[in-house]
């Protein structure tokens, strides 16, 4: 199926410049067919990639206008209507930060009197 040098896999293989050429002439969704059944993945879209990429994205904290811009949309507010779960997630995880940082039982300093 794959020439040896452009087996998925080998860390370099999709960069390779005779697997590049290769597949130019594929139509991407075909090549990713192929590239998904020969790592044993067959129930992923390729949709399903550009679903994970923007949710890791957002959940490494990267900011909606750079999410936005890497998926192409021309508007934020359709990357935060879309990928608002994962937003949701990093607020939940800001507020028990907060909650740890606010309700953790502080000592008073001790007074030292001069003298």
């Amino acid at each position: 199926m794959f020439a040896p040098e452009c087996t998925p896999g080998r860390v370099d293989w999709p960069l390779s410049e005779k697997c590049r050429r290769r597949h130019l002439s594929d139509n991407v969704t075909s090549f990713f067919i192929r590239v998904r059944d020969a790592v044993g993945a067959p129930d992923v879209r390729l949709h399903d990639l550009r679903h994970f990429t923007a949710t890791q994205l957002i959940g490494a904290g990267m900011d909606v206008r750079t999410v936005a811009d890497f998926l192409g949309h021309s508007d934020p507010s359709l990357t935060l209507r879309v990928y608002s779960h994962a937003i949701e997630e990093r607020n939940r995880a800001a507020a028990a930060i907060m909650g740890q940082v606010l309700g953790a039982k502080k000592q008073p300093a001790e007074l030292t009197t001069a003298g």
